[in-house]
């Protein structure tokens, strides 16, 4: 018994099985994850080492060499880069495709134990960091007000960031810029002395005083108590009399030798919007299984409440990932559903008959809930690529199901059976056929589904969904189809049909007989070219290789380009710079920034945070870099295009001394995110000012070519 004869003989369990489908199918469309494109990062880890007050070289030999020399005999390691810059290191170790990025984090972390002992003893305790794409921010809010920047830094660490904390689907809340709250205790070393007393001293006694002190437990008959001592010190008055001796003159308080005050660390980044005010950026970095667009939208709402309990508190959204994404996946939605409508107004002009056309009306959205469960299961999301597969798959999911069609109708008319029986026995006639070409197709994509590598992290999810598209048109076409075909022949409205249909039956007979006329004249042209067959064969090898020349002329792309409508800029001032320089660059970038209107708003993020994920995240890492977020206004009410606003702001930047080096491209330039440029050339050495002077030597002979 074949699969036909089951589904039309077991109508009622075919339909349950069916009705089952189309709730997963519905199910798995809006529970699946949605991004702008599938996961292709490589698996990258780096190592994040702050040693403060240590030039850049003495960073790379007492920190980077070591480091390096023991990674390299970590299983899967394809490339080793390090960075040194004055008091701070970074060394990345990128891993083969099918390294697991936890796996491989716990083992940079056993070689980052192996070689402590060799690192020096007074560095900060290095910092192991997973880098993918996944844990970029998906939304950042910039935080303002007229209050001093410390409370709004204070206010964004203790209630903002916990209140969004809690909203489902955001794995953390990274703070940038602003001042942390400090208390300075500025020692005179005259009174000190005076008293004869050493710094040391001070500061045990000071460290000893500020703690929580733990008493052990009391046990009742029916509790249990536990028993501190708190001794921190929330205001400035009680540290200033914490006892630090004595004399023959009576007790020596801190406020004695040092004067205290209410101050804020030292500020090693800052962050502004728009260029004028300064405040603090929060950034939201969602789970790794979370839906971005859900996530924005929690994230949103809860804002909302925000906004209304600290009226005096300025937030502004200056940066969202799921507007792009949204747009992307609507578009190409959109595009899906115009296209099935048409591939179903093009079946009806070919079939001419209704109720075939109804046929496969009913077949293609059944298909598609299929696949989209499929996918589902198959931990497929919903993106860029899977969504272009399924544009692309709309054709495929009726090629099976016209020729079990024009079978099933062929059994009916000509040859007199019933309903029923030419239902089963037509469907039954091709059913190997539709397999045979079926499983051909299938073979195609099923090697790039295990390529490996790169290959297969970029194909694999275009090709699945491809697979899955001709399993669910196969299956479609051998069981729904069938019953569907069955039922309507069975029907008795054929002389109602014509009157119904009148007028769209005609633009049927109108494009058959526009068919008929096309297949005269392209006889005739065939008679011609089979009696000129060297000219032909000639005209087709000439096109042939004039197509091959023009390759070049059109370019290559790995991933195509988009105008996404968000620039970052990544800059980096000049070895030795300090915050204000930086922070006077980045001024003049904005200035130029203001000049362009097509630009509706952004953010700077100057030099680096301590403790916050962002700055390894944006490639802002020191006080001589910075970070700006450009957004621009929507691409249907803009003239220029985005690489044009991008060449504008490159050539107003040259134009700034004391610049490094600087970037500018657009979200989604380049395939891989750990891919700075299209064209990375490196030049490797000890002496810096050779590598300068070739780097500069290199930079001129590209541009005069």
């Amino acid at each position: 018994m074949t699969l036909t004869d089951l589904s039309v003989k077991h109508l009622y369990t075919t339909f349950a099985i069916t009705a089952a489908i189309i709730l997963l199918g519905v199910s798995s469309f809006f529970s699946m994850k949605t991004e702008l494109n599938p996961n292709i990062d490589p698996v990258v880890v780096s190592i994040f080492t702050t040693y403060q007050g240590v030039s850049a070289s003495d960073i790379g030999s007492l920190i980077n060499e070591p480091l390096e020399e023991k990674l390299g005999i970590v299983e899967g390691v394809k490339k080793i880069t390090s960075k040194a810059m004055e008091g701070k290191s970074i060394v990345t170790a990128e891993f083969d495709y099918d390294k697991d990025l936890d796996v491989a984090a716990v083992e940079v972390q056993n070689v980052v134990n192996l070689v402590r002992n060799q690192l020096p003893s007074d560095i900060d305790e290095p910092q192991i960091k997973k880098i993918s794409s996944e844990d970029k921010p998906i939304l950042t809010i910039a935080v303002s007000g007229s209050f001093p920047l410390e409370e709004i830094r204070t206010l964004a660490d203790n209630e903002i960031s916990d209140r969004l904390q809690l909203v489902k689907g955001v794995a953390s809340v990274d703070v940038f810029g602003g001042k942390k709250r400090e208390v300075e205790i500025s020692i005179d070393k005259d009174k000190l002395a005076a008293f004869n007393m050493s710094m040391s001293d001070v500061v045990s006694k000071v460290n000893g005083e500020n703690v929580v002190i733990p008493g052990g437990k009391t046990t009742r008959s029916n509790s249990e108590l536990l028993i501190r001592t708190p001794a921190q010190y929330d205001s400035l008055q009680p540290l200033e009399k914490i006892v630090i001796g004595g004399s023959s003159e009576g007790l020596i308080y801190l406020d004695d030798v040092a004067e205290i005050k209410d101050y804020y660390e030292d500020q090693r980044g800052s962050f502004y919007t728009m260029g004028k005010k300064e405040g603090v950026a929060v950034n939201i970095i969602k789970q790794r299984d979370a839906n971005t667009i859900e996530v924005v939208k929690k994230v949103k709402t809860t804002l909302k409440y925000l906004k209304k309990q600290y009226p005096e508190v300025n937030f502004v959204i200056v940066d969202d990932q799921s507007t792009l994404i949204e747009l992307v996946v609507n578009n190409l939605a959109l595009s899906i559903f115009q296209g099935i409508i048409l591939t179903i107004f093009v079946i009806f002009l070919f079939l001419n008959k209704w109720r075939n056309t109804l046929a496969v009306c009913i077949s293609i959205p059944i298909t598609f809930v299929f696949i989209l469960t499929l996918m589902k299961f198959s931990g497929l999301t919903l993106n860029s690529t899977t969504m272009a597969a399924l544009l692309l798959s709309i054709g495929m999911l009726v090629d099976d199901s016209i020729l079990v069609i024009e079978n099933i109708t062929r059994h009916y008319e000509e040859l007199g059976k019933s309903s029923l029986k030419a239902a089963i026995e037509g469907a039954n006639e091709v059913g190997l056929s539709n397999f045979s070409g079926s499983l051909t197709s299938m073979i195609v994509v099923f090697p790039v589904m295990f390529a490996g590598g790169f290959v297969e992290k970029l194909f694999r999810p275009i090709s699945m969904t491809l697979f899955f598209a001709w399993t669910g048109s196969l299956i479609a076409s051998l069981t729904i189809i069938p019953i569907v075909m069955s039922l309507i022949l069975k029907s008795n409205i054929r002389k109602k049909e014509f009157k119904i249909l009148k007028g769209i039956n005609w633009i049927g007979k109108t494009f058959i007989k526009f068919l008929e006329n096309s297949r005269d004249r392209y006889l005739r042209y065939l008679k011609i070219a089979l009696e000129h067959r060297a000219v032909v064969i000639a005209l087709g090898i000439g096109l042939l290789i004039i197509s091959l020349n023009m390759i070049p002329l059109i370019g290559m792309e790995m991933v195509p380009v988009m105008d996404s409508g968000q620039i970052y800029i990544s800059m980096e001032a000049e070895p030795g710079s300090s915050l204000k320089k930086t922070a006077w660059i980045t001024k003049q970038v904005e200035k130029n920034l203001d000049n362009i209107s097509e630009i509706e708003i952004y953010s700077s993020q100057i030099g680096t945070d301590t403790g916050s994920n962002t700055s390894s995240i944006t490639g802002a890492n020191g006080v001589q870099q910075s970070y700006i977020s450009v957004i621009l206004s929507n691409r249907n009410k803009r003239k220029r295009s985005i690489w044009d606003i991008e060449e504008e702001i490159r050539r107003n930047i040259n134009k700034i001394p004391g610049l490094r080096s600087f970037v500018v491209r657009e979200l989604g330039s380049t395939a891989i995110s750990t891919t700075k440029a299209p064209l990375v050339i490196k030049l490797s050495g000890k002496n810096s000012k050779v590598l300068e002077y070739m780097a500069k030597g290199k930079y001129n002979h590209i541009l005069d070519n």
